[in-house]
């Protein structure tokens, strides 16, 4: 059987970036990790922290893979449900773990 050519087509830039995406696991931790943090105001939560929670969810997720995958990319995907998402990380001169701050949107 001969598939037709007019119904495949390649797959274009937007279609890529639609179909992004991040594991369970991984919104699962986050969730947790900001319910556990939230102060009142806002919500640090620790790269390092959601990789080990990750992984305890799931244990096919390896950290590498996470990061190759951009599974850690997912502050779009919080901005669109009300939050201010900001990625902190240390400069050369500068020694703390990389970080993300979640804020309510005003």
């Amino acid at each position: 059987m001969t598939k037709d050519m007019t119904t495949v087509t390649p797959i274009t830039p937007q279609e890529v970036k639609d179909k992004r995406f991040i594991p369970i696991a991984i919104i699962e931790a986050v969730n947790e990790l900001i319910t556990e943090n939230w102060n009142g105001n806002c919500a640090r939560v620790y790269q390092k922290d959601i990789v080990k929670l990750a992984q305890e969810k799931d244990s096919k997720l390896v950290s590498s893979k996470m990061f190759d995958m951009n599974y850690m990319d997912f502050e779009k995907d919080y901005e669109q449900q009300g939050w201010v998402v900001k990625y902190h990380e240390p400069d050369r001169d500068e020694s703390f773990g990389e970080y993300f701050n979640f804020t309510e949107k005003k």
